[in-house]
């Protein structure tokens, strides 16, 4: 997937200049992930505008239902089931979804479960929000740059697929937060921090769950 919202597919070959792209679908916003579902019928793809597009593949031209609940851009997308997903959002919650119908079935502010405290918000009369509307001015831009907001974005979401657990990025937080996904009771629940006391940049699981973080 690309910032223009397009996404390709390329074939597995050694020689890369005969792989040429091949224009699965598109959208009109910005792309932020993209999976496959596990019967790769379906493409499932999240943008910056607060939803999640359900597409047939490789008729990517079939729309079959969004998941729509998230208030601000999806970060991230895992799936734990043949028809279940976990997304993140810059909302600051994760939810759980029937991704065939559109439903959601569970959602929980993870934000809420630590104290985190983000370098980046200001206040709305502070000098920094000042210079740069100031800066956009000089350059005959009326558009102004709107308060950040003071809630922590999910970066990650990461599931363990036999386990019914997924693993959370939160902004601002140096660790990862595990979860614990019911789906008959339509729950989620925290089990533990893993506390990582370094600023987490990426993370990653094997075929055995084995953890593999990069901090600075």
């Amino acid at each position: 997937a690309d910032k223009n919202g397009d996404i390709y597919s390329f074939k597995h070959k050694l020689k890369t200049s005969d792989n040429k792209p091949t224009l699965v679908l598109g959208h009109l916003s910005m792309l932020l992930d993209v999976q496959l579902s596990p019967s790769n019928r379906h493409i499932l793809t999240a943008d910056r505008d607060e939803k999640i597009r359900v597409s047939m593949f490789p008729n990517a031209y079939n729309i079959n239902n969004f998941c729509l609940g998230h208030t601000d851009f999806v970060s991230s997308i895992s799936l734990c089931g043949e028809k279940s997903l976990v997304s993140g959002s810059g909302d600051g919650t994760i939810r759980l979804w029937n991704f065939l119908e559109g439903l959601e079935l569970a959602s929980r502010e993870v934000y809420k479960d630590v104290d985190v405290k983000l370098d980046r918000v200001v206040d709305k009369d502070s000098q920094v929000l000042k210079d740069v509307n100031n800066d956009l001015k000089d350059l005959d831009i009326e558009r102004k740059r709107n308060e950040p907001s003071d809630i922590p974005a999910v970066i990650k979401i990461m599931c363990l697929y036999e386990k019914s657990l997924v693993l959370v990025h939160l902004e601002g937080l140096n660790g990862l937060l595990l979860y614990s996904i019911n789906q008959e009771s339509k729950c989620i629940s925290k089990e533990q921090l893993v506390d990582l006391k370094e600023t987490l940049v990426d993370f990653d699981l094997d075929d055995n769950n084995t953890l593999t973080c990069l901090a600075l």
